[in-house]
């Protein structure tokens, strides 16, 4: 239940593709949310004005704390579905080592994380022993390769 429901919810918060049918207006919510804030801000530094309506200046400040308060948690929590994370024992470099390419990436872990560093020569060794190795990188590689060409990067 938690996954379907956390799942949806990053499909609502972080889609940015417009497969999101609510996602525009979500994101419409909050800047005019920010933008209501500022224009707040303003008017309750008059005088006159935060004499005469400061407490209704109080109860939206209070109110919008707790709409970005949850729109910030909502966000933490639905970080796991991002789908550029590397799942629980992925890999990645393999394009580096197949295809004798200087590859960089920027990786930051978000639990606990075992790196292991494999040399690019240790790779071929490891291939050359054990074909299904091989054959299971090549799919990796054909799959990774298409990606990164249909969106400009290879």
């Amino acid at each position: 239940m938690n996954s379907k429901l956390r799942a949806r919810l990053y499909y609502l918060l972080e889609q940015r593709d417009g497969t999101s049918p609510l996602g525009p207006y979500v994101d419409g919510f909050l800047v005019v949310l920010i933008v209501l804030n500022v224009l707040a801000v303003i008017l309750e530094s008059v005088p006159d004005i935060a004499a005469v309506h400061g407490f209704w200046f109080q109860v939206f400040d209070h109110l919008s704390v707790v709409v970005f308060t949850i729109e910030y948690l909502a966000r933490v929590w639905v970080v796991v579905e991002d789908p550029h994370k590397t799942p629980y024992g992925d890999f990645f470099g393999e394009i580096g080592v197949m295809m004798n390419r200087k590859r960089t990436a920027t990786v930051t872990a978000i639990t606990e994380t075992r790196l292991m560093v494999l040399e690019a020569a240790d790779m071929r060794r490891l291939m050359a022993e054990h074909e299904i190795l091989e054959a299971n990188l090549q799919k990796v590689l054909a799959v990774r390769v298409s990606e990164l060409e249909n969106i400009g990067q290879l």
